[in-house]
This record gives structure tokens, sequence and C-alpha cells, in this order.
């Protein structure tokens, strides 16, 4: 092994054995290893991930990976199910009282047509156009 792939291995294995493990808030940045010590040392590595310490894993020192404890993960997870819920929740809303009950009808039946209804209004639609051009 040269010098100065030691010298990486063992930077990077400092790094993860050097960081105590810290509740997560917003304001605290992942650690920085480089894959081949992720892969090397992953018992240690994922002895910090599950204390709370996110760990980012980089390949020619572009981030590849974030390891993250299972709570972290949840807490990711759940959080963009509930915005996303929420989101359609308020689009819902806002759509609806958007609507005129004659277009409320027009889209349903739009939506529940059959191919050969759609045909039929897609045909009417370009003779309605076309003779408004000619």
């Amino acid at each position: 092994m040269n010098n100065r792939r030691k010298r990486t291995l063992a930077n990077a294995d400092q790094r993860v054995s050097d960081v105590p493990a810290r509740p997560r808030s917003r304001s605290v940045l992942p650690v920085m290893i480089p894959s081949t010590a992720a892969q090397n040392e992953f018992g240690r590595v994922l002895d910090q991930a599950a204390a709370g310490q996110d760990i980012a894993i980089t390949r020619h020192n572009v981030v590849r990976a974030v390891l993250v404890s299972g709570a972290r993960y949840d807490e990711l997870v759940g959080r963009k199910t509930a915005e996303l819920d929420e989101l359609a929740s308020r689009f819902d809303d806002l759509y609806a009282s958007m609507q005129s009950a004659a277009v409320r009808e027009a889209t349903d039946e739009a939506v529940h047509a059959t191919p050969e209804e759609m045909g039929r209004a897609a045909v009417a639609e370009a003779r309605r156009a076309r003779g408004r051009r000619g």
C-alpha cells in the first residue's frame, strides 16, 4: 500500500473514531469519509450512524451515499409523507373551490369517458375549430 493511501485511510479512520455521537440537529454536518475507509471500517461507521451521526461516504471527493440511523431515516421519510399529504389536501381544496358545478360535472364526465366517447368528442372539437378558422 502506498504512503498516500495509508494517510487517506488513517485520516478517515481518525475522523470516524474521533467524532463523538451527537443528537441530530439541523446545524450538524455529516462526517465525510472515503468509500474505502467506510468499507474497511464498516462496523465503526455503522456504530457512529446508529448513534446519530450522519456519515457521508465519498468517492473521488464526491458524496455518493449518506448513512443515517434508523430513527433519522424514519424522521426524514415520515416528514416527506406528511408534507406531501398536506400539499395534496391543500391542492384538492383549492381545486374544488375553483370549480363550478358545471365544470365539476364536465370534468367527471371526461375522466370517466370511454375511448369511443373521447374519440367522438375530439372529432367534434376538431370540426368546430376548423369552422372557426374557415
